[in-house]
């Protein structure tokens, strides 16, 4: 890895290159890479106040996503990058997609970290349908689609807050949602394989060490 990243947050891989997240909380930027040895300088890729501490990176649809908690943008080739135009939602100005973008059945569904949903049939041009995914929580994980299915993990406080609850919600259309599972503490990361999910989580939302597996059958 080139020896001036510090830090990167995602990675993935579309038309002939790998591209990473640089994410050094202060400016928007990616790496590229053919072979995913050799790797670019930082490449800035920001030209807003809003452009930096991107998270996620996606590649659907022949076209790259970069996600952060203030701005989404998105690219054909990695290197010539536009702003998706921002949603309004919040005090903060719009929707942002800081929990991720899933693809599947020809629709994208993206949320952020109030569980709200936004739904695109491009990618470009999004819907945002003033819906929570789950009423009683925020989103705590990437959402990804597998099996037909759209996953998503919201997180929350029980009232009293005495402990914290993670509910494994599926969706076949991204916009009606059911939960499958519930876990008793933060699922942090999930996947899919072998019709299970799998997700790792810790005791809680201040708890870093892993604690826990937990997978359920879909």
């Amino acid at each position: 890895m080139n020896s001036n990243i510090t830090r990167l947050s995602d990675i993935t891989y579309g038309n002939g290159k790998y591209i990473a997240v640089v994410n050094d909380y202060r400016t928007g930027q990616i790496s590229i890479s053919e072979d995913g040895i050799t790797w670019s300088n930082p490449i800035n890729i920001g030209n807003t106040s809003n452009d930096f501490n991107f998270e996620h990176i996606y590649f659907y649809d022949s076209k790259f996503f970069v996600c952060g908690y203030f701005n989404t943008k998105y690219s054909y080739d990695g290197e010539s990058w536009e702003n998706i135009v921002r949603l309004p939602n919040s005090a903060s100005g719009g929707f942002s997609f800081s929990s991720g973008i899933a693809y599947g059945n020809n629709i994208f569904v993206g949320t952020n970290a109030s569980g709200n949903i936004a739904i695109s049939t491009d990618g470009i041009n999004w819907n945002f349908t003033y819906k929570k995914i789950d009423n009683t929580g925020v989103s705590g994980a990437n959402i990804l689609y597998a099996n037909n299915l759209f996953i998503h993990i919201t997180n929350s406080k029980e009232i009293p807050q005495t402990r914290d609850i993670s509910r494994i919600n599926v969706s076949s259309d991204g916009l009606n949602w059911n939960t499958i599972q519930e876990v008793n503490g933060w699922v942090r990361a999930l996947t899919v394989g072998f019709h299970k999910i799998v997700g790792i989580f810790t005791q809680n939302l201040e708890e870093l060490d892993t604690i826990g597996v937990t997978y359920t059958d879909i």
